[in-house]
Formats: C-alpha cells, structure tokens, sequence
C-alpha cells in the first residue's frame, strides 16, 4: 500500500482506516510485479526471504496534500483526525442476480430460493436524493432487509435498512 507515492510501514497500517474521507482525492488498484514485489521488499523486514505476494498489486492512495501518510492529517484548531472516517478502501462487489426481464423465459416451476434478491452498486440519486428500483423476492418466506448504503460526492457515508414480511401464498 502506498499514499501519495511512498509506501506505508508494517506498524503503520492502523492509521490508514483513520484517514479522513474529506483527506482522500482518488483511490486505484496498481497491478505492476515489479513494483509491488520493490514495495513489498521494502515495507516488510523478512524480505527477500519471505515469500513474494501470489497476485501483487498496490492501493495507492492520493491525498490533497500530496505528502503521504503524515500528510493525510491535516491540522486544524479542534484536532489532527477528521471526524468523518473510511476504515477500509474496496472494490466494488459483484454478486449473481437472476434475470426476470421476460416471464416466458423463466421456468415457474423451480424453486427461487436465492438470499440476495438484488444488486446494484451504482445506483445515482436525483435531485432530492431519491432512486427507484424494482426487484422480484424470491420462494422464501418471512421476514426480509434492504439495505442501502451509499456515499455523497462530498465523502458522507449513507446507511439504512427497510424490513417487509413475505407471507406464503
């Protein structure tokens, strides 16, 4: 992992879930060999001993300040940590959804019994803040969670949970 081009230390890695949303400019996944086994023979002391990552690749965060990870702090009269926080940086996730788009495709006979009913990672809200979407529940019965989670432009994080009961026809 690197910030701003330097990389971060083995007993460094706690801070990182402390950086401030408001501190981060862009985040991206480097897939360079070359680079990474350089950054990881670095970073960690058992190198070239240790054995070399499977896949490396790099995280390299960029902050406005452009200073690494002593930089990614920005002072200010209250404190040194900004009280919006990222504990973790990640792709976005990819799950499996059934397609229901035209009913004479679908079999009605076997039996639907899928956990996730629904993915959409790239959901955009309007004006208001608002987003539509339509979704088919699966065989089982019960109760059922949505959950939406989702983040401003600005960096503020977003969280909510609708419960429903689906009852047995």
């Amino acid at each position: 992992m690197v910030i701003d081009g330097y990389p971060v230390r083995l007993e460094d890695y706690r801070l990182i879930g402390t950086i401030s949303v408001s501190a981060v400019k862009s985040v991206e996944i480097i897939r360079n060999k070359t680079k990474a086994h350089t950054y990881h023979s670095e970073v960690f002391p058992c190198a070239p001993k240790c054995m070399l990552p499977q896949f490396p690749a790099i995280l390299a965060i960029y902050t406005y300040s452009g200073k690494g990870l002593s930089g990614a702090f920005p002072k200010s009269k209250k404190t040194n940590f900004i009280n919006d926080v990222a504990p973790q940086y990640s792709p976005i996730r990819e799950y499996y959804v059934r397609e229901y788009h035209d009913s004479s495709q679908i079999d009605w006979s076997a039996p639907d019994r899928r956990a996730l009913l629904d993915w959409h990672p790239n959901i955009v809200t309007n004006k208001d803040g608002q987003a539509k979407t339509i979704f088919f529940n699966s065989d089982l019965t019960g109760k059922m969670v949505i959950i939406c989670e989702g983040i401003t432009f600005e960096g503020k994080i977003g969280y909510s949970e609708v419960i429903y009961e689906v009852d047995a026809p």
